[in-house]
Protein backbone atom coordinates (compact mmCIF):
# COMPACT_ATOMS: atom_id res chain seq x y z
CA UNK A 1 0.00 0.00 0.00
CA UNK A 2 3.20 2.25 -0.66
CA UNK A 3 4.38 1.77 3.16
CA UNK A 4 6.38 -1.17 2.49
CA UNK A 5 4.67 -3.62 4.78
CA UNK A 6 1.11 -3.87 3.43
CA UNK A 7 0.45 -6.13 0.64
CA UNK A 8 -1.49 -4.35 -2.29
CA UNK A 9 -5.34 -6.12 -2.41
CA UNK A 10 -5.10 -4.60 -6.01
CA UNK A 11 -3.95 -4.67 -9.15
CA UNK A 12 -3.17 -8.49 -8.82
CA UNK A 13 -0.64 -9.09 -11.63
CA UNK A 14 -0.84 -12.20 -13.48
CA UNK A 15 3.04 -13.14 -13.60
CA UNK A 16 3.18 -13.06 -9.44
CA UNK A 17 0.74 -16.15 -10.13
CA UNK A 18 2.81 -18.06 -12.81
CA UNK A 19 5.94 -16.90 -11.83
CA UNK A 20 5.52 -18.56 -8.05
CA UNK A 21 4.32 -21.68 -9.40
CA UNK A 22 7.12 -21.68 -12.18
CA UNK A 23 9.42 -21.31 -9.80
CA UNK A 24 8.22 -23.76 -7.15
CA UNK A 25 7.73 -21.65 -4.26
CA UNK A 26 4.03 -22.92 -3.21
CA UNK A 27 3.00 -26.16 -2.38
CA UNK A 28 1.14 -28.24 -5.67
CA UNK A 29 -2.50 -27.40 -3.75
CA UNK A 30 -1.67 -23.43 -3.34
CA UNK A 31 -0.65 -23.12 -6.69
CA UNK A 32 -3.46 -24.88 -8.09
CA UNK A 33 -5.41 -22.31 -6.25
CA UNK A 34 -3.83 -19.72 -7.33
CA UNK A 35 -3.86 -20.79 -10.82
CA UNK A 36 -7.74 -21.25 -10.66
CA UNK A 37 -7.79 -17.90 -9.53
CA UNK A 38 -5.68 -16.28 -12.39
CA UNK A 39 -8.01 -18.96 -15.18
CA UNK A 40 -11.33 -17.37 -13.26
CA UNK A 41 -10.57 -14.04 -13.17
CA UNK A 42 -7.73 -13.09 -15.96
CA UNK A 43 -8.22 -14.77 -19.12
CA UNK A 44 -10.20 -12.37 -21.13
CA UNK A 45 -11.67 -12.44 -25.00
CA UNK A 46 -10.58 -10.20 -27.44
CA UNK A 47 -12.77 -9.89 -30.33
CA UNK A 48 -10.93 -8.21 -33.95
CA UNK A 49 -12.76 -8.28 -36.70
CA UNK A 50 -13.42 -11.55 -37.73
CA UNK A 51 -10.85 -13.56 -35.46
CA UNK A 52 -11.66 -14.28 -31.60
CA UNK A 53 -8.38 -14.32 -29.32
CA UNK A 54 -8.31 -15.72 -26.23
CA UNK A 55 -5.44 -15.06 -23.38
CA UNK A 56 -4.26 -13.66 -20.00
CA UNK A 57 -4.45 -10.07 -19.48
CA UNK A 58 -1.83 -8.13 -17.57
CA UNK A 59 -3.52 -7.70 -14.41
CA UNK A 60 -6.59 -7.76 -12.54
CA UNK A 61 -7.08 -4.27 -13.18
CA UNK A 62 -5.59 -4.30 -16.85
CA UNK A 63 -7.53 -5.01 -19.71
CA UNK A 64 -6.93 -6.85 -23.16
CA UNK A 65 -4.59 -10.13 -23.97
CA UNK A 66 -0.61 -9.54 -23.11
CA UNK A 67 0.92 -12.09 -24.85
CA UNK A 68 3.81 -12.67 -22.67
CA UNK A 69 1.22 -13.11 -19.65
CA UNK A 70 -0.01 -16.03 -21.54
CA UNK A 71 2.56 -18.18 -22.44
CA UNK A 72 4.02 -17.81 -18.88
CA UNK A 73 0.97 -18.89 -17.63
CA UNK A 74 0.45 -21.39 -19.88
CA UNK A 75 4.03 -22.70 -18.50
CA UNK A 76 3.01 -22.11 -14.93
CA UNK A 77 -0.13 -24.28 -16.05
CA UNK A 78 1.74 -26.78 -17.75
CA UNK A 79 4.30 -27.74 -14.53
CA UNK A 80 1.31 -27.88 -12.72
CA UNK A 81 -0.40 -30.85 -14.76
CA UNK A 82 -3.14 -28.86 -16.26
CA UNK A 83 -2.82 -29.73 -19.95
CA UNK A 84 -6.15 -28.95 -21.34
CA UNK A 85 -6.03 -25.31 -19.61
CA UNK A 86 -2.29 -24.74 -20.58
CA UNK A 87 -2.96 -26.53 -24.17
CA UNK A 88 -5.85 -23.82 -24.77
CA UNK A 89 -3.51 -20.72 -24.28
CA UNK A 90 -0.75 -22.40 -26.46
CA UNK A 91 -3.44 -22.65 -29.12
CA UNK A 92 -4.17 -19.25 -29.28
CA UNK A 93 -0.86 -17.95 -29.39
CA UNK A 94 -0.48 -19.91 -32.28
CA UNK A 95 -3.19 -18.24 -33.74
CA UNK A 96 -2.20 -14.90 -32.36
CA UNK A 97 1.31 -15.84 -33.98
CA UNK A 98 -0.33 -16.12 -37.60
CA UNK A 99 -4.01 -13.66 -37.23
CA UNK A 100 -2.62 -10.53 -35.13
CA UNK A 101 -2.52 -7.58 -36.70
CA UNK A 102 0.79 -6.38 -37.16
CA UNK A 103 1.65 -10.35 -36.73
CA UNK A 104 4.60 -11.76 -39.10
CA UNK A 105 4.15 -15.49 -39.09
CA UNK A 106 7.23 -15.87 -36.53
CA UNK A 107 6.99 -13.28 -33.50
CA UNK A 108 4.25 -12.67 -31.34
CA UNK A 109 3.27 -9.79 -30.82
CA UNK A 110 2.79 -8.34 -27.38
CA UNK A 111 -1.22 -8.00 -27.33
CA UNK A 112 -3.46 -8.39 -30.12
CA UNK A 113 -5.95 -5.89 -29.34
CA UNK A 114 -5.07 -2.65 -31.91
CA UNK A 115 -4.96 0.11 -29.62
CA UNK A 116 -3.36 -1.67 -26.70
CA UNK A 117 -3.31 -3.64 -23.82
CA UNK A 118 -3.33 -1.52 -20.45
CA UNK A 119 -1.76 -3.59 -17.60
CA UNK A 120 -3.22 -1.61 -15.07
CA UNK A 121 -0.32 -0.48 -13.51
CA UNK A 122 -0.76 3.10 -15.94
CA UNK A 123 1.73 1.65 -18.75
CA UNK A 124 0.60 -0.04 -21.82
CA UNK A 125 1.53 -2.89 -24.61
CA UNK A 126 1.39 -1.74 -27.86
CA UNK A 127 -0.29 -3.89 -30.76
CA UNK A 128 3.61 -4.51 -32.06
CA UNK A 129 5.81 -7.69 -32.23
CA UNK A 130 7.44 -8.27 -28.74
CA UNK A 131 10.81 -10.09 -27.88
CA UNK A 132 9.56 -11.26 -24.49
CA UNK A 133 6.19 -12.08 -25.74
CA UNK A 134 7.89 -14.24 -28.41
CA UNK A 135 10.70 -15.84 -26.10
CA UNK A 136 8.28 -16.85 -23.09
CA UNK A 137 6.19 -18.63 -26.36
CA UNK A 138 9.09 -20.63 -27.27
CA UNK A 139 10.10 -21.29 -24.12
CA UNK A 140 6.49 -22.38 -23.54
CA UNK A 141 5.51 -24.98 -26.23
CA UNK A 142 9.26 -26.34 -25.23
CA UNK A 143 7.68 -27.18 -21.99
CA UNK A 144 4.41 -28.60 -24.14
CA UNK A 145 6.50 -31.07 -25.69
CA UNK A 146 8.26 -32.42 -22.39
CA UNK A 147 11.62 -30.16 -22.11
CA UNK A 148 10.80 -29.14 -18.55
CA UNK A 149 14.69 -27.34 -18.67
CA UNK A 150 12.93 -24.81 -20.84
CA UNK A 151 11.50 -22.98 -17.73
CA UNK A 152 13.39 -19.94 -17.08
CA UNK A 153 12.94 -20.24 -13.31
CA UNK A 154 13.28 -24.11 -12.71
CA UNK A 155 14.28 -24.48 -9.40
CA UNK A 156 17.87 -25.21 -8.70
CA UNK A 157 18.07 -28.82 -7.77
CA UNK A 158 20.01 -29.94 -4.05
CA UNK A 159 23.59 -28.64 -4.92
CA UNK A 160 26.39 -30.84 -3.85
CA UNK A 161 29.93 -31.02 -5.10
CA UNK A 162 31.89 -34.33 -5.53
CA UNK A 163 35.73 -34.48 -5.84
CA UNK A 164 37.58 -37.40 -6.61
CA UNK A 165 41.52 -38.01 -8.19
CA UNK A 166 42.52 -39.83 -11.04
CA UNK A 167 46.25 -40.73 -11.41
CA UNK A 168 48.03 -36.75 -11.10
CA UNK A 169 44.32 -34.74 -11.60
CA UNK A 170 41.78 -33.86 -9.21
CA UNK A 171 38.45 -34.32 -10.90
CA UNK A 172 35.39 -31.64 -9.36
CA UNK A 173 31.64 -32.54 -10.61
CA UNK A 174 28.54 -30.73 -9.66
CA UNK A 175 24.32 -31.42 -10.83
CA UNK A 176 24.75 -28.65 -13.34
CA UNK A 177 21.41 -26.54 -14.65
CA UNK A 178 20.79 -26.27 -18.20
CA UNK A 179 22.27 -22.47 -19.66
CA UNK A 180 23.50 -21.67 -15.69
CA UNK A 181 27.45 -21.01 -15.52
CA UNK A 182 30.01 -21.34 -12.92
CA UNK A 183 32.88 -20.60 -11.37
CA UNK A 184 35.19 -23.08 -9.26
CA UNK A 185 37.23 -20.96 -6.34
CA UNK A 186 40.22 -22.02 -4.78
CA UNK A 187 42.52 -21.36 -1.66
CA UNK A 188 45.55 -23.06 0.09
CA UNK A 189 44.12 -21.58 3.20
CA UNK A 190 40.55 -20.80 3.22
CA UNK A 191 41.61 -17.11 3.14
CA UNK A 192 42.80 -15.81 -0.10
CA UNK A 193 40.38 -17.45 -2.97
CA UNK A 194 41.03 -17.47 -7.14
CA UNK A 195 38.22 -17.82 -9.37
CA UNK A 196 37.97 -19.50 -12.34
CA UNK A 197 35.14 -18.90 -14.48
CA UNK A 198 34.44 -22.66 -16.23
CA UNK A 199 30.80 -21.74 -17.57
CA UNK A 200 28.09 -23.83 -19.02
CA UNK A 201 29.77 -27.48 -17.44
CA UNK A 202 29.17 -29.17 -14.35
CA UNK A 203 32.79 -30.62 -13.99
CA UNK A 204 36.29 -29.36 -13.27
CA UNK A 205 39.54 -31.54 -14.01
CA UNK A 206 43.03 -29.63 -12.76
CA UNK A 207 46.04 -31.24 -11.87
CA UNK A 208 47.11 -32.27 -8.48
CA UNK A 209 48.80 -29.20 -6.57
CA UNK A 210 52.31 -30.55 -5.76
CA UNK A 211 52.77 -27.68 -3.04
CA UNK A 212 50.41 -29.40 -0.90
CA UNK A 213 46.55 -29.00 0.37
CA UNK A 214 43.92 -27.41 -1.82
CA UNK A 215 40.63 -26.14 -0.80
CA UNK A 216 37.44 -25.92 -3.62
CA UNK A 217 34.27 -24.18 -4.27
CA UNK A 218 31.82 -24.07 -6.53
CA UNK A 219 29.31 -21.43 -7.33
CA UNK A 220 26.46 -20.81 -9.82
CA UNK A 221 27.12 -17.07 -11.29
CA UNK A 222 23.66 -16.68 -12.80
Amino acid sequence: MGDGITINPSPIPADGISWTALAGMDAADRANLSLQWLRDHLVVQDQVGTNTFVGVKFSSTGSHIQSEMTASAAMALFRQGRVSDAQMLLTNLAFIQVAATNSDGNGIVATPWPDGAPTGFGSSYVNRLHTASSTWTGLAMLVAQGDLAANPLLPVPGFSVAIGRSGSFVTLSWPGVPFCNYTVSWSTNLVNWTDVPVGQTNQWIEPLDAAGQKFYQVKQTN
